[in-house]
């Protein structure tokens, strides 16, 4: 993306994203408190650069999609049929009757 061809609040608002996220110690609560931001606009600025590429999604990258199961014990349990289910049943095909 050419920085030149961003808007002057689009580069205002990447220069906080990215400076925050190269290494700011606090929260965002915080930051946007010290620079007169506001916490919902930092939060929709922070989703607009990762959209458009501009800021990587760090979270994506250290957490994988799926996780890899191993059955360890091949046999099944059966469930036990409920007495309440059975009574249910009897009961209702009396009243159709």
């Amino acid at each position: 993306m050419d920085m030149n061809d961003l808007t002057k609040t689009q580069r205002f608002w990447i220069a906080h994203v990215l400076q925050f996220e190269q290494g700011y110690h606090g929260t965002v609560k915080e930051y946007a408190l010290e620079h007169g931001l506001g916490v919902k606009n930092w939060y929709y600025w922070r989703g607009w650069c990762r959209v458009r590429g501009i800021l990587q999604d760090s979270s994506c990258e250290s957490r994988p999609l799926f996780q890899q199961l191993a059955i360890k014990d091949n046999s099944v349990a059966k469930p036990e049929t409920s007495t309440a289910l059975t009574s249910e049943k009897s009961t209702i095909s009396n009243l159709q009757s």
